[in-house]
Parts: C-alpha cells; sequence; structure tokens
C-alpha cells in the first residue's frame, strides 16, 4: 500500500517517469533521478513536493502519540478537505489525508 500511495502521490506532485532515462523528472521538466522521494516514510519529502500544492497542513499529536493530520487543497482547484486519526508514523498520516483530497 505504501508503494502505490507513495507512486500517486508523486504524480499528484508532477513527477513522470521518462522512460529513455530511466528515472523521474520533477513537474517542472528538471532530471531527477532514479528513485522518487519516499513520501510515506519522510515528513520533509511531504513538506517539498505535495504541502507547496495544498493551502493548510495541520500535523498534531495527541495524547498516547494519536497523530492527527488535515490538509486543504488548493481552492483553484474543487475545494477539499481530509482529517486521518491514528497511530502512524507523521509522514503516513499527511499522505493519507492527501490521498483523501486527491481521490475527492
Amino acid at each position: 500500500m505504501p508503494n502505490e500511495l507513495n507512486e500517486k502521490l508523486a504524480k499528484w506532485a508532477g513527477f513522470t517517469y521518462d522512460h529513455a532515462l530511466l528515472g523521474y523528472r520533477r513537474g517542472d521538466g528538471v532530471w531527477h533521478g532514479c528513485y522518487l522521494p519516499d513520501f510515506c516514510n519522510d515528513l520533509n519529502a511531504c513538506f517539498k513536493w505535495l504541502v507547496p500544492k495544498l493551502v493548510q497542513v495541520q500535523v498534531t499529536y495527541t495524547q498516547g502519540l494519536d497523530v492527527q493530520a488535515i490538509v486543504y487543497c488548493d481552492p483553484s482547484q474543487t475545494p477539499s478537505f481530509a482529517e486521518v486519526h491514528g497511530y502512524l508514523p507523521p509522514a503516513l498520516a499527511l499522505c493519507q489525508a492527501t490521498e483523501k483530497v486527491i481521490d475527492a
């Protein structure tokens, strides 16, 4: 699941696979490399590539290390809101909330 989610998020962030170069290009066409960012495990990658496409992001820890991620999508698209609760790594919670916005 995280691998499929990672690919879905990369596509949404503008990454495309270049068969001639056997690697990925970013949304601006610049060569990125042979591997996609690991969004589901790397909060830094989420904030670098996903968060700029979102209007508001909130990731909070509550009692018992419960993670809550809330995201709002770009209003130039259909405005969307998603929320995820659970005992998840923060990056995965943010990715799952972003996926809900993409699917909305």
